[in-house]
């Protein structure tokens, strides 16, 4: 096996920059009550909540009488959960997806957002984690979609684009992923992953043209009410067409 790279130091303090526009708060809000309301399916008594990051996601789910883990490899990330309250209520474990320590068919739901395309091996983690699920569980990957229509597009404008941009200073575009997203994760590649030994039940996009230049900043010159309808609607696109979403969400059974 290839050395593992894990950032114990990891921090998401700058994941999302300056300004928060309508597009970004959208698609954040709806890749979680999205992810969350596929976990919750069925009740399940166990979930494991992988890369859970500052626990926020894994407080909302639990309930009394439910098991909830939060497994994340950044010490910094479980303070975070424990400052949270995660303490109280949450089994927090430092590990990696790829060598997660328990045992076989414990878990009815594993979720894993924003976080697939940071493991140092995806397949290694998917197919580990299989094994922690029960019979007939669930694992919920929400992830990043870089090859977006939004992304496609911006980066075949970009050199139009940049006509108006003048010579501010050269940064990150957001159709390039970060330096700590270790792989390009796509509807096609997600796709193969998620099959065998897994039955992949559904695949589904969240929000349209995130980060598209100019983009946030119409949607702030539009009455709330019209934005929100303009994201409404072009969410539901991404919902039956995944492979241009911003953000895909995938849903696989053990």
């Amino acid at each position: 096996m290839n050395e593992l790279k894990v950032d114990v130091e990891w921090n998401d303090d700058d994941v999302v920059r300056s300004p928060v526009r309508e597009d970004t708060t959208f698609v954040f809000h709806r890749m979680t009550e999205a992810t969350l309301s596929e976990v919750e399916r069925g009740n399940p008594k166990a979930i494991l909540d992988v890369a859970c990051g500052r626990g926020i996601d894994a407080l909302r789910l639990y309930r009394p009488g439910r098991l909830v883990v939060g497994l994340e490899p950044s010490r910094v990330m479980l303070d975070y959960a424990r400052k949270n309250g995660g303490g109280c209520k949450l089994h927090l474990v430092q590990g990696i997806a790829e060598q997660p320590p328990f045992k076989a068919g414990v878990f009815d739901s594993i979720m894993c957002k924003g976080a697939l395309d940071h493991f140092s091996d995806p397949l290694l983690s998917v197919r580990s984690l299989y094994h922690n699920l029960k019979p007939g569980g669930k694992l919920v990957i929400a992830v990043a979609n870089f090859e977006s229509l939004s992304c496609w597009l911006s980066r075949r404008l970009s050199p139009f684009l940049s006509v108006f941009r003048g010579s501010e200073s050269r940064r990150r575009r957001f159709w390039e992923p970060p330096e700590d997203h270790l792989h390009l994760i796509h509807y096609a590649n997600l796709k193969e992953l998620l099959g065998s030994p897994f039955r992949l039940e559904k695949m589904e996009g969240v929000s349209l043209m995130w980060g598209f230049p100019y983009w946030g900043s119409l949607l702030e010159r539009l009455p709330r009410e019209v934005t929100q309808g303009v994201l409404k609607v072009t969410g539901r696109v991404a919902s039956r067409m995944p492979f241009f979403g911003d953000v895909i969400i995938a849903v696989s059974r053990r």
